[in-house]
């Protein structure tokens, strides 16, 4: 039997693709390595299932072909992600502009891209070893089988989070047809940095501006919260953050932890408070503003090893200065990444160049498609991410369609 259509790849672009031809009775096979279908669905905006965004800006999408996405973002937006999943009975709502389902549980999502498709129409534990292509049809091999396809699309994700399947493997199956593969990195990642710059923080959660720098380049600023870990930093912030600072040679972070505060109105409440208890030790006089952990450890750096032995009346309005500029612009080094198992997404990806962007069609070869993270795009943290998977999808869901 030859499939009109074979879909490697069961996560949110697979299914997306595979709805969308169920729908319009269109034959297809869809093949998925894993146990079941759409696990990192699961694990989309932590769980609540964060699938597309109200600002879909393309300054928030990378790659080395920078304008490859821009008409299927334009396309297929957020309004028809919307439109796809409300007719599946989805409805979405707004927070902080990410758009998640009204139950705030990405389960519901996968349940309506699972349950919309028939089981005749996938293969589970059915891992793609190779593909090859006669001209006119493809022989797709998996360990125990061979299947037959006029076309074929290949969903196969990225390298981030092997766990789910993504191990990078599948890239190949783009390559042994003469695609490139772009230098990769891990993305929405924690980073790592050196023990010193966050000792004694470990589990503190700050609101927090933070800006990526590398070397005297200003990359970009976010606001949210960070957290500290016992080797590093995360939290949102951070994963938003860690897409620009991929391949940076030099590259650290600046903390404005008062950036929500009028400096004045923090110099004249530190005035003020030395004023008013005029004998306690330095190692609380920055406490309303920050964590008390954050606190003295800006105030040891500021201060010196004996902070802790100065009396509020000790101080002089220049070591009230300084302690706000370090406040503000606390600087930390970034050493590394957690890697690719501990990474939401894969930066870089097949190369662009060798796509057409309207249909996600292969240039090198007819009716070989690519679909979502296989592809050298990524976003930011937010619902990006799978707004392109859909969004891709839905290009060479309209090509495929227009052919057969």
């Amino acid at each position: 039997m030859v499939y009109p259509v074979i879909i490697i790849g069961g996560g949110f672009s697979g299914l997306i693709l595979a709805n969308q031809l169920q729908k319009d009775g269109i034959n297809y096979l869809l093949l998925e390595r894993n146990d079941r279908l759409g696990k990192k669905i699961l694990a989309t905006g932590n769980g609540r299932g964060n699938i597309s965004n109200e600002d879909l800006s393309l300054n928030h999408y990378h790659s080395q072909n920078q304008s490859f996405c821009d008409y299927a973002i334009k396309t297929f937006d957020n309004g028809l992600i919307g439109g796809f999943f409300s007719e599946k009975g989805i409805l979405l709502t707004s927070e902080n502009g990410r758009l998640y389902p009204l139950s705030k549980q990405a389960n519901a999502i996968l349940d309506c891209l699972r349950l919309s498709i028939l089981e005749t129409n996938y293969r589970l534990n059915s891992y793609v070893k190779d593909i090859t292509h006669n001209g006119k049809t493809f022989e797709v091999i998996t360990a125990d089988n061979k299947y037959y396809a006029q076309k074929v699309v290949l969903a196969v994700g990225g390298k981030s989070a092997s766990h789910f399947g993504t191990d990078g493997s599948s890239y190949k199956l783009a390559q042994k047809f003469g695609h490139k593969l772009t230098k990769l990195y891990p993305s929405l990642v924690q980073l790592t940095t050196n023990k010193e710059s966050v000792k004694g923080l470990k589990g503190v959660k700050e609101n927090a501006k933070v800006t990526a720098f590398d070397g005297e380049k200003m990359l970009t600023s976010t606001y949210g919260d960070i957290l500290f870990t016992d080797n590093g930093v995360s939290g949102n912030t951070i994963f938003y953050l860690s897409a620009y600072l991929s391949g940076a040679k030099n590259p650290y972070v600046s903390i404005d932890f008062l950036y929500q505060a009028d400096i004045k109105e923090c110099k004249q409440s530190l005035i003020s408070r030395k004023n008013a208890f005029k004998t306690l030790t330095a190692d609380t006089f920055l406490s309303g503003l920050v964590h008390s952990r954050i606190s003295q450890k800006v105030a040891k750096s500021v201060l010196g090893e004996d902070y802790n032995k100065l009396q509020y009346n000790d101080l002089t309005d220049k070591d009230i200065d300084k302690l706000i500029y370090a406040l503000k612009n606390t600087k930390i080094t970034i050493t590394g990444d957690t890697g690719f198992n501990n990474s939401q997404v894969t930066k870089g990806g097949i190369d662009t160049l060798d796509i057409d962007y309207m249909t996600m069609q292969s240039k090198l070869c007819k009716n070989l498609y690519l679909c979502g993270e296989v592809l050298d795009v990524d976003g930011d943290c937010g619902g990006y991410n799978l707004q392109w998977a859909f969004s891709s999808s839905m290009c060479a869901y309209r090509s495929i369609k227009g052919d057969l």
